[in-house]
């Protein structure tokens, strides 16, 4: 009979288990936290990508064919669009595990984002209209083989394509970075995300680039005192740790054989509890 006070980490890939089957409910809660904070992260920057690559899009097409431009995408360009947010948390949380777990076809994950993408659009449509009695973001009515004006063929078929890269490319470099960073890296960064998107809604571009640079100069300054490459007491005293926690990184990929990126999703679990053990974070 199992412990009350562990739980099993399933592999998402195989099924099997790590760390002799069990983890700590401790390490399990660290976990969902760093899931939390790459979940804010990615909604946040994400509704930024996709509001501007929409505006891209758009900008060529009316370039080369005279048609096609959406007036409205450029209204506000620091907006962030917050259907493009959802999209990215329902491709890295719940389409990726799929496409890993069942080890789809590339075709096959192309229609599942395809069916992904009609049902994403026509929920968000339903929540405008409720919310404004109208949909201000899209209206595909004079688009060919539409539905109520919430889809499109042409559109659809577009997003399935953009979706199965974000899947098949974007993901893992999403997930090799996350697993490189330490919790409080993690936090911080996903805060200042938080930060830029709430700016989005009501401040002008020149306080957003404000703060953005800000957010830069600071990251970049934090990172030089944690690494010991600024002088004084402060950056001495945070040298032993940077030790420690690359100590932690190179114990790990002796674990795992030296890999230590994305893939079946245990591998990341047993990095990040050997990250933990090393740089001092809680741990069973």
């Amino acid at each position: 009979m199992a412990r009350p006070d562990v739980l099993p980490i399933l592999s998402g890939k195989n099924g099997c288990m790590g760390m002799n089957g069990y983890v700590t409910r401790e390490n399990a809660a660290y976990m969902w936290q760093r899931k939390l904070l790459l979940a804010v992260l990615c909604f946040a920057a994400c509704s930024f990508v996709g509001h501007w690559l929409e505006i891209s899009v758009s900008t060529v097409l009316w370039a080369i064919t005279g048609t096609g431009f959406d007036a409205k995408v450029t209204d506000n360009v620091t907006q962030p669009y917050m259907i493009y947010g959802a999209a990215a948390l329902v491709c890295l949380f719940a389409l990726r595990p799929l496409y890993l777990r069942h080890r789809l076809h590339p075709v096959g994950l192309y229609f599942l984002c395809v069916s992904a993408a009609a049902a994403l659009e026509l929920v968000g449509h339903q929540i405008l209209v409720m919310r404004f009695g109208h949909n201000p973001y899209w209206d595909y009515s004079d688009s060919p083989l539409n539905f109520a004006g919430a889809i499109c063929l042409g559109n659809t078929v577009g997003f399935g394509i953009i979706a199965t890269g974000f899947i098949m490319i974007v993901c893992p470099a999403i997930e090799r970075w996350s697993d490189r960073q330490p919790l409080d890296g993690l936090r911080r960064t996903a805060m200042q995300a938080a930060g830029m998107f709430v700016l989005g809604f009501v401040a002008p571009l020149a306080v957003m680039v404000g703060y953005l640079a800000f957010c830069v100069l600071a990251t970049l300054c934090l990172g030089r005192v944690q690494t010991g490459r600024l002088p004084g007491a402060v950056g001495l005293g945070w040298r032993s740790r940077a030790r420690r926690i690359n100590g932690g990184r190179a114990a790990a990929r002796r674990v795992m054989g030296g890999h230590t990126g994305g893939g079946d999703g245990i591998d990341r679990r047993l990095l990040h509890l050997s990250w933990k053990r090393s740089s001092g974070e809680p741990a069973a």
